[in-house]
């Protein structure tokens, strides 16, 4: 970045996002409960908006893509029309894409986007594909996985039994 005050645009823009995660989350299930769907929805279409600027300024900045790639899970797991869940779930994962393209051995970026793929339903071969790479890189992501709540249907497979019990 050439100027500083693109600089503080950028922190701005990344903290300001990151915060309005962090507020949906605090404050889903009230938001929920009292059935005002639309305030949740502001406040993820805000997030992703910050996070845009963010990569206007750094365009891929891992930790604006990956705070991207959660709001919009966020926004896939808070939508009620399917058709938009699978436009937010492959845009969650066309961040993550943006990360692994840039660094192959981006253990967390390949993980996270595991648990995305699974979650929107892909095939255990392109959930497995993407969780034993992130694995051979860094191998204490397999104990996490081996109690994520993201894997849950597939914690039965063969595929995802082998993955975890490997020895390292």
């Amino acid at each position: 970045m050439a100027h500083s005050s693109d600089t503080v645009q950028y922190d701005f823009a990344l903290a300001d996002a990151g915060h309005l995660l962090d507020m949906f989350d605090s404050e889903k299930e009230a938001t929920l409960k009292a059935g005002d769907l639309p305030k949740g929805t502001a406040m993820l279409d805000n997030a992703i908006r910050r996070f845009g600027v963010a990569l206007t300024f750094k365009p891929s900045d891992p930790n604006a893509l990956r705070g991207l790639a959660r709001a919009y899970r966020r926004k896939a797991e808070w939508d009620q029309d399917e058709k938009l869940k699978a436009q937010y779930w492959q845009k969650a994962m066309d961040a993550l894409s943006q990360i692994i393209a840039r660094d192959p051995r981006a253990a967390l970026a390949l993980y996270n986007r595991a648990c995305y793929k699974n979650l929107a339903g892909e095939k255990v071969e392109a959930v497995m594909k993407d969780l034993d790479e992130a694995i051979q890189i860094q191998d204490a992501l397999r104990e996490f996985a081996r109690n994520d709540p993201d894997f849950s249907s597939i914690k039965m497979t063969q595929a995802f039994i082998q993955a975890i019990d490997k020895s390292s």
